[in-house]
């Protein structure tokens, strides 16, 4: 019975045979011929060459890119700085500009008033120089001759000092006191002598001075009768056209 059995599995192992003879092949990889390797090499590695073509050129583009970026950044920030910098720049120059021209102004205004002084001074100056040549002019001139000295007449003969210091000299609109004592000068601009006394008449107007001159020390001293006609007042002395000489030959005062 063990041999049939023996026999038996043998039988159907070999009657099984043949059909696994005719399914191995397609069990088994299709051998491909050279060339279609060859093929499908080509084909990754062009595959490949693109893929690393794309990397790259996106690598490229990312790099450029940033370079860009940076670049704008850069200059975004250098344009801030320069504008900021014009900017100080130009309100430090119109400071500048404005404090000059405060400076001129002020220049202009000190010009103005030192050139009113001058002007002012300058014609001061003429006026002076314009007085002193007329004085001169003056001067030059052979003086008036002096009226003659009438004779002693019994009017002057009854000339009396004044004795009232604050009585009014009308002629000159001053008293007595601011009369007597004031020197008088003569056309060359000397003195010439010195008025003394006021005088008036028997009927109380005031006529003439007494004006003393030469002498020393109160000696020697010649004193004259002169109306007031022949005086003219100042501020600080009376003046004349009579010289010492002159003066000399008007009516003595020997009261």
């Amino acid at each position: 019975m063990k041999t049939i059995s023996i026999l038996v599995v043998a039988a159907m192992a070999l009657l099984a045979l043949p059909s696994l003879a005719q399914e191995e092949p397609d069990e088994k990889p299709a051998v491909e011929s050279p060339d279609t390797t060859n093929k499908h090499a080509d084909e990754h590695s062009a595959d490949e060459a693109i893929d690393k073509a794309k990397d790259a050129t996106n690598k490229a583009i990312e790099t450029a890119k940033n370079a860009i970026i940076k670049a704008i950044e850069k200059a975004k920030k250098h344009s801030s700085s320069a504008i900021e910098t014009g900017k100080e720049a130009t309100e430090d120059a119109l400071g500048k500009a404005s404090k000059t021209t405060e400076i001129l102004d002020k220049v202009a205004e000190a010009t103005r008033e030192i050139l009113d002084k001058v002007k002012q001074a300058t014609s001061e100056i003429l006026e002076k120089a314009k007085e002193v040549t007329e004085q001169k002019s003056e001067a030059d001139e052979p003086p008036d001759a002096p009226p003659a000295p009438p004779a002693q007449s019994a009017t002057e003969s009854d000339l009396r000092k004044v004795k009232d210091d604050d009585r009014m000299v009308d002629a000159w609109k001053l008293k007595v006191d601011q009369v007597e004592d004031r020197d008088v000068y003569g056309p060359d601009g000397k003195e010439v002598g010195e008025i003394e006394k006021v005088l008036e008449d028997g009927d109380g107007q005031i006529r003439a001075v007494v004006v003393e001159f030469g002498g020393f020390l109160g000696f020697g001293d010649t004193e004259v009768i002169v109306p007031l006609d022949q005086l003219q007042p100042g501020k600080e002395h009376f003046t004349t056209k009579l010289t010492q000489q002159q003066l000399s030959a008007f009516p003595a005062w020997k009261k």
